[in-house]
């Protein structure tokens, strides 16, 4: 492997003239067209199709990009020749710990700032696994080079022919100015890439969609059907005394991505998570029968409660307290809306549906069962439910009757079944 010690960008690489293929042809198209393309596996495939229009030895080429997401720690997308299509590459977190990053050329680059030159006439066991891949794959010369973000990130690009004899001097000297046209438009592409998974992540993807579309003004909201989730953590304080700080986070951890594997699978959009409780909408469109909501939430409740119970069987083995938690199901109209102080806004729903079903769900420790309905849910889902009773509800004037699943463990005061297949 060499390193490559070249003068920052020179005025003859961008200028030229240069003999060979026509480096002006592929940087106009860059700023004119490709600039424009916000789909990095579009922008590749464009910029590869120019380079070889223009003569250039590419057959071979990845753009690396790092990113803040909390899974993913850097993707890829990568266009070879052999397969003649751009591929979308994502790496998880802890990439750069393994042994296939540590000694390779993409090490150098991100860490060291180097351009690294390889040709591959001479590949031996001691060599990086990626010179091997590239041999086997007919390439005879290989380079890789920083992307350098505004921010101070490195992330790179890398470039392989099949040419015989591999790059020339001057084939090496073009190459090496592609940073400087790529990396501008790959920063803004992780920019919104980022934006879009911040948003995703603390807010979900129905209301990151609507904050990116401009929908950011205090008091900006919608009057939306949906039918409401609301769940809650047992014997929160217990464990809060009984267990460390970090089993505390663990089993929070565990209840929320139970319940979020579960709502989300059905269309369900997590809004808040609330100390232990968990609040989750399943918008009907305004053109959809509200009853295709309210199966998604009974039926998410259902898959989140048998997750459950598979959850503390191991627990349980553990040697750990089980996890509890009740679910309150309501169905109506509530305000989907931006609420806050000037500077310091958030997304929430509001009105007397939300209310309901939070009183629902602590009614699930009086009850005695895990899952409660309000009748204007239960009436239009196709499962059997079965009465639990009226019930006084804080802020509700007068006693309301609750609904639970006749398949599910219900209460012994339940007093007659309603069948709501109408």
């Amino acid at each position: 492997m060499s390193v490559i010690d070249l003068e920052p960008t020179s005025e003859r690489a961008l200028f030229g003239p240069l003999p060979g293929w026509s480096l002006q042809s592929v940087v106009a198209w860059i700023l004119n067209e490709g600039r424009l393309i916000a789909q990095p596996t579009r922008l590749l495939e464009g910029l590869v199709n120019e380079l070889r229009s223009a003569g250039a030895p590419v057959d071979r080429m990845i753009i690396g990009v790092g990113t803040l997401h909390p899974q993913i720690e850097t993707w890829s997308v990568i266009w070879s020749a052999k397969l003649d299509r751009v591929e979308y590459w994502t790496g998880e977190r802890g990439i750069f710990d393994s042994d296939s990053y540590i000694g390779s050329p993409v090490q150098a680059v991100r860490e060291r700032g180097e351009i690294v030159r390889r040709r591959l006439d001479d590949i031996g066991a001691d060599d990086a696994s990626i010179y091997r891949d590239l041999v086997a794959d007919g390439m005879t010369d290989y380079i890789a080079m920083p992307l350098p973000f505004s921010d101070g990130h490195r992330n790179f690009a890398s470039i392989a022919t099949r040419a015989p004899g591999g790059f020339t001097d001057e084939d090496i000297l073009k190459l090496t100015t592609f940073p400087l046209w790529l990396g501008p438009i790959f920063e803004a592409i992780e920019q919104r890439n980022v934006a879009v998974t911040l948003l995703n992540t603390y807010v979900g993807s129905q209301t990151g969609h609507q904050i990116l579309q401009g929908l950011i003004r205090r008091g900006d909201g919608d009057m939306i059907r949906a039918a409401i989730w609301y769940s809650d953590l047992r014997d929160f304080t217990m464990l809060n005394e009984q267990l460390a700080p970090s089993e505390v986070i663990a089993v929070l951890n565990s209840y929320f991505e139970l319940v979020a594997a579960a709502v989300t699978a059905r269309g369900g959009e997590i809004l808040q998570f609330i100390g232990d409780a968990v609040l989750v909408i399943f918008r009907a469109p305004e053109d959809s029968d509200i009853r295709d909501a309210c199966s998604a939430a009974v039926d998410s409740a259902i898959d989140a409660l048998a997750g459950l119970a598979v959850l503390n069987s191991r627990r349980s083995r553990a040697g750990q307290p089980p996890i509890r938690f009740g679910v309150g199901l309501h169905v109506g109209a509530v305000t989907h809306g931006n609420v806050g102080s000037l500077d310091r806004l958030g997304f929430n729903v509001i009105g007397p549906a939300v209310n309901r079903t939070a009183r629902l769900e602590n009614l699930t420790k009086e009850v005695g069962v895990p899952l409660l309905m309000s009748p204007e849910l239960a009436r239009a889902v196709d499962r059997p439910t079965r009465s639990c009773g009226f019930f006084a509800m804080k802020g509700v004037a007068e006693p309301q009757e609750v609904f639970g699943l006749v398949d599910g463990p219900l209460d012994p005061r339940s007093v007659r079944t309603t069948s709501n297949a109408a």
